[in-house]
């Protein structure tokens, strides 16, 4: 007993002692294998949720009926339909709303967020459920897919992709606590206020996504206003945080959560923390999502 037990500490000393990107490469491996179980198993329920006596049993084996790959794809066409649609409307409001220099730099960006990858999320580990995901796209996708290209559900993040596989890929969720997005609120007619950071919290995987939110004032002015103090509403409940683009990571105006509490702010803080739920509709229980080409590619 005791030498099995040398044995493992031994092991897991060595394995400490693997480079980063050695180990990013085995556990690509291992994401790759247990992928595909992940997707054998959800081919197993498709195909019995489909069986004639599934009507008599329908939650024997604890699953649901769902459409097949040709529904899926219908839908998810209506959605890219959709989608571009709503890109067309935000061209035509920044060509008669704003001015022209600021309409140049979110018109390019617009164009460049019409480029997505549509990816399918194959695994996820339930020790770290709110920290990553593993898609099926990998080196294959390049350009449009690179380390640091941000993922999206719908017009909300989801997170960025940190490691890049042959065939599958990681994303690093917002809700993960290492993960910091930089925010600004955004209100009615183009109203936009208090910057600062959100990131995840620590919390088991069962329980809901929560964002913190840390550092929110507005001390210094930019481009949309002058500077304001912390006695001026700039920030409240209900308020809708959005990508602000200055950590060069993710594009401005990516819906990010909306603020369900602000904390009060003790004397001689500079800022206001906060509390938020993100917008991502399905963020515990994803199956597909969209990649952005990575900033600067």
């Amino acid at each position: 007993m005791q030498f099995s037990l040398f044995n493992l500490l031994f092991l897991l000393f060595l394995w400490t002692q693997v480079p980063k990107v050695k180990s990013d490469s085995v556990r690509g491996w291992a994401m790759t294998a247990l992928g595909s179980s992940w997707q054998w198993g959800e081919g197993l329920s498709t195909y019995l949720a489909h069986r004639p006596w599934y009507g008599a049993y329908p939650n024997f084996f604890g699953i649901s009926k769902q459409g097949n790959n040709e529904d899926l794809v219908a839908e998810l066409r209506l959605q890219n339909q959709m989608l571009r649609a709503q890109l067309e409307l935000a061209r035509e409001w920044i060509l008669q709303e704003k001015g022209a220099e600021r309409r140049g730099q979110l018109d390019e960006r617009l164009d460049k967020q019409e480029q997505f990858l549509l990816a399918k999320v194959i695994y996820r580990v339930p020790s770290s459920w709110n920290q990553s995901c593993w898609i099926d796209v990998g080196e294959e996708a390049a350009p449009l897919l690179s380390r640091n290209s941000p993922v999206v559900y719908g017009n909300a993040l989801v997170g960025v992709v940190d490691f890049v596989g042959k065939r599958q890929s990681r994303v690093r969720l917002i809700t993960d606590p290492g993960m910091n997005v930089s925010v600004r609120v955004e209100r009615e007619n183009g109203l936009y206020l208090a910057k600062g950071i959100v990131r995840g919290l620590a919390v088991p995987f069962w329980s809901s996504s929560l964002l913190k939110g840390v550092g929110f004032n507005y001390s210094y002015a930019d481009s949309f206003g002058a500077a304001q103090d912390l006695e001026s509403v700039i920030i409240q409940e209900g308020d809708h945080l959005i990508t602000s683009g200055f950590d060069g990571l993710f594009p401005f105006g990516l819906s990010v959560a909306t603020v369900t509490k602000i904390d009060p702010r003790l004397e001689g803080n500079f800022s206001y923390s906060l509390s938020a739920i993100p917008t991502a509709p399905a963020l515990n229980d994803m199956h597909w999502v969209s990649v952005l080409p990575a900033s600067g590619e």
